[in-house]
């Protein structure tokens, strides 16, 4: 086989990419839930949502949203809000994760 049949397109990659980070904000999120999630965890949840979303897609904005105040939320051991601001991640990543409507109305009713 050449190089050239080995290659994965840039498409493919992009959306392997954007599909590892959901996983790993969506890791993050439930860590939050759990009242278990460390500075660690947001750093990578932030560092592969910016690189792989628009800075207007939804799930960037709650992440980035999140980074500001989460040394608050961690420094306090505010588990309440810690575990609200996890489920409101975790919605991010379900609305993240939906298929884009297609133009055809047959299909998507």
């Amino acid at each position: 086989m050449s190089d050239d049949a080995r290659q994965i397109p840039q498409s493919d990659l992009d959306c392997r990419r954007r599909t590892g980070a959901r996983m790993i904000a969506l890791g993050h999120a439930l860590r939050c839930k759990l009242g278990e999630a460390d500075d660690r965890s947001m750093t990578w949840a932030v560092n592969t949502v910016l690189q792989t979303h628009a800075d207007t897609d939804p799930l960037a904005v709650q992440v980035r949203d999140m980074s500001r105040r989460w040394r608050e939320l961690s420094a306090r051991h505010q588990v309440d809000q810690l575990k609200a601001a996890g489920e409101q991640l975790l919605r991010a990543v379900e609305r993240a994760s939906w298929p884009s409507q297609s133009d055809r109305p047959d299909l998507d009713g």
